[in-house]
């Protein structure tokens, strides 16, 4: 995954999404935030009860996703 963003952007959409992330949980998989590079880039936090997506404009290099 390669992607080119402006650093505000990313930052103010980790912020966003990251509103719903747990801090500890006994699942791991809600502990952090699911970045996807395509057609921007979309970052998702969920908490097994609220999920936020944030959309940003990038220049994607390579598509993928962690």
């Amino acid at each position: 995954m390669r992607f080119t963003c402006e650093k505000s952007w990313l930052l103010q959409g980790l912020n966003i999404a990251g509103r719903t992330v747990a801090q500890k949980s006994s699942l791991s998989v809600i502990e952090g935030i699911l970045c996807r590079a395509g057609q921007g880039l979309s970052l998702t936090g969920y908490n097994m009860e609220t999920a936020i997506t944030y959309q940003i404009d990038a220049d994607v290099a390579d598509s993928g996703e962690c």
